[in-house]
């Protein structure tokens, strides 16, 4: 597959960064690394790759928590292949209420993802899920998170929404203190 590299001025080291970015061949084998100082610069340079398709999995490892309250929801595309690597940090929507996007995260259609070790919360939505949104035929492995005080005043899951087709495997972690209007459903399968 071709590499894909692009240049941006929030390149740091290691040691400076808040979330890094790494593009896997099929064999496991790396594309690419790079840091960045702040949240928003890595996660777009990541959407970036995202669309390119010229890797096997994005990895994106979290060394700071990132609050998104000013960013908005995490979008994972369809079709794409990514991981999460929280390191024990929390991605925090910051209870920013919204119509639809009020999630934390959102996974497209039939995406494949993994998130690893942290905690998803402060999703306020009006009508999408609270915490993890994922759509059509996606599947998802949650290892070791912690999907707590998310909110949804429509009829999705507070914490995590489920549709039709997609996969959702929880390995520990847990759901907790999430709030629907309707009833206190954490997760809904539609």
């Amino acid at each position: 597959k071709p590499e894909y590299i692009k240049i941006t001025t929030s390149e740091v080291s290691r040691e400076e960064a808040v979330i890094g970015i790494d593009l896997l061949r099929a064999d496991g084998t790396s594309v690419i690394q790079k840091y960045y100082k702040d949240f928003a610069s890595g996660w777009n340079f990541a959407l970036e790759c995202l669309q390119t398709l010229a890797y096997d999995r994005l990895v994106v490892d979290l060394y700071a928590d990132w609050n998104t309250n000013e960013y908005g929801v995490v979008t994972i595309p369809e079709k794409a292949r990514v991981t999460l690597n929280l390191g024990g940090h929390t991605i925090n929507r910051g209870e920013i209420h919204s119509d639809w996007d009020g999630e934390v995260i959102y996974v497209g259609p039939n995406a494949d993802v993994i998130i690893n070790d942290g905690t998803i919360t402060g999703g306020n939505s009006e009508t999408g899920a609270g915490g993890i949104h994922i759509k059509d035929n996606a599947k998802v492995l949650l290892n070791d998170v912690k999907v707590d005080n998310n909110k949804s005043k429509g009829t999705n899951g507070a914490a995590i929404a489920v549709y039709n087709g997609a996969t959702l495997v929880m390995n520990g972690g847990s759901l907790s203190d999430n709030f629907m209007d309707r009833d206190t459903i954490p997760i809904v399968v539609i």
